[in-house]
């Protein structure tokens, strides 16, 4: 929207920028409050697992893309106007230096960050401080890696390089941004329903999606839902930040489902008798079969602490950032170019869509070790090509989206393929696979099979403090559903064709190659 302002004559240029994104920001609005008259929000259950991996692995994409275009960027002279460095810091001799310790710092962050991610299957601490690291560790490890970035001493101003940004108290012009919204053409008013419309797509199925991830009935949740009073509110935000000239808010994937995920608990385990068949609908997950009789499963049971004091002290604690500019600014720029790598990583575990593509990387003859470990059924359910074709399929629909966002200007379309995804969901892709197979391979639900060994699965993890279950229960941020060895028997008969019997071996879908389907 700025490279289209800076080169509008209409906009002088870029100066009435701020303006003309209020415009947009105002008709973003108005498009919400009738999405939300009209309860649009009921029919994000359109939004299969196809198209929300897709949308996620793309922001993965996007994520890392700028994470390496930045530390690449550290390599080179600043040619931003508003970056004061010394010319010493201009040398090639400095700006090597500042790469490679942009590197350091970078790489430094993400390896941290994915240590402490595991903090509650640690064997040091207690169990309260591990849990206060698995879900802060991020802001700690910030705050950590800037405070290491300073041993550099005795360099030229700007190295290491830090985070641009003005003092917000010394920006003044924002306020006046609802004054100027006159001078924009009639023309360009009209013209900015056209971004208002893409934005309005992106942030219908950004929030709603991480609404429906954060508020699954797993979750156990007691308080109802308002998902189109929640909109509405959005849609409010927008109008706000428009006119006082700051850009659109949208607080959504991974922050929504991350905060579920971190005042959840495991209030209960036990074992039942396999006879009581357990749903997800009662807010429990299916556990693996524990014993050579298969007559026991494991029941897990999670809880939510529903309050609003934690979403206070977020928003508080994004005020208090205003304040605290000069301290921001000292964070090194690798630091941030690693966050973002970090967060491209993070979305990566329970993504189907992902551990399909490392299927398609495992050697034949070691596919077989993917049975000795919990994981996806569709894997014993479904045919291997079929499995390679969806996800070719998938991964064909990804490369052509990303490839719209190097579309120049025209990249601000992005959202709108994201969407037409669910119409070729419903309509062409049952052409083109059995639905029978699609609805294996495009569940919503995250749920894992149990190991080909009688009692390999989950031996010991039920004890000791339950809190550390979470990770393992909770992965990208679905409850998993543990299926029993009849229940997965059961549904590979089911779909199972008539041909598929004679190549099954071993219970297996007789996809594996010669040798592959014996028992290591």
């Amino acid at each position: 929207m700025y490279d289209f302002a800076k080169d509008s004559e209409d906009l002088q240029y870029g100066a009435l920028f701020l303006p003309w994104a209020a415009w947009c920001c105002v008709w973003t609005a108005v498009f919400i409050f009738i999405l939300s008259a009209v309860n649009s929000c009921t029919y994000i259950n359109k939004f299969t697992r196809f198209a929300g991996e897709l949308f996620g692995m793309l922001i993965a994409i996007l994520f890392m893309q700028q994470a390496i275009k930045g530390l690449i960027d550290e390599f080179k002279v600043p040619n931003d106007d508003n970056v004061s460095t010394d010319p010493e810091a201009s040398e090639y001799s400095w700006r090597m230096v500042n790469g490679i310790w942009s590197l350091f710092l970078a790489f430094g962050l993400i390896l941290t960050c994915l240590f402490t991610r595991n903090a509650r299957k640690w064997r040091f601490l207690r169990g309260p401080l591990r849990s206060v690291l698995a879900d802060y560790g991020v802001p700690v490890m910030v705050v950590l890696w800037s405070g290491i970035s300073f041993a550099v001493t005795d360099t030229p101003n700007g190295i290491p390089s830090r985070v641009n940004t003005p003092n917000t108290w010394d920006v003044t012009s924002n306020w006046t941004v609802a004054t100027q919204m006159n001078q924009i053409p009639g023309s360009l008013i009209a013209g900015a329903m056209i971004p208002a419309l893409i934005m309005c797509i992106l942030f219908y199925f950004d929030h709603n999606v991480s609404s429906q991830m954060a508020q699954q009935e797993e979750f156990n949740l007691k308080k109802p839902t308002s998902f189109h009073w929640d909109f509405m509110l959005l849609g409010v935000m927008e109008l706000i930040c428009g006119l006082i000239g700051i850009p659109p808010v949208n607080g959504v994937l991974p922050q929504a489902p991350m905060h579920t995920k971190s005042l959840s608990k495991v209030v209960k385990h036990k074992e039942e008798d396999k006879g009581r068949r357990m749903t997800a609908t009662n807010g429990t997950t299916n556990g693996y079969n524990n014993n050579n009789n298969n007559n026991i499963n494991r029941v897990v049971e999670l809880e939510v602490s529903e309050q609003r004091i934690s979403n206070l002290l977020q928003a508080l604690a994004v005020g208090v950032c205003l304040a605290i500019t000069p301290a921001i600014k000292q964070i090194p720029a690798a630091v941030l170019w690693g966050y973002f790598a970090f967060m491209a990583i993070e979305s990566l575990p329970g993504s189907q869509f992902w551990d399909r593509f490392l299927l398609l990387l495992t050697d034949p003859k070691k596919r077989y070790l993917i049975y000795q470990h919990g994981h996806a059924p569709y894997i014993e359910t479904v045919p291997f090509k079929i499995i390679v074709w969806f996800t070719l399929l998938q991964m064909a629909l990804l490369g052509a989206v990303y490839g719209l966002t190097w579309a120049g200007i025209a990249g601000i379309l992005f959202p709108i393929p994201i969407m037409l995804l669910v119409p070729f969901r419903q309509w062409a892709m049952p052409k083109m696979f059995k639905p029978l197979y699609l609805e294996e391979l495009d569940k919503m639900d995250t749920e894992e099979a149990p190991p080909l060994e009688p009692g390999a699965a989950m031996e010991g993890e039920m004890e000791g403090d339950e809190t550390e279950l979470l990770d393992d229960e909770i992965v990208h941020y679905h409850v998993k559903h543990h299926l029993t060895r009849d229940d997965l028997v059961h549904r590979r008969s089911s779909l199972a064709e008539p041909d598929d019997d004679k190549r099954n071996n071993n219970g297996r879908n007789g996809d594996m190659e010669e040798g592959e389907g014996k028992k290591p």
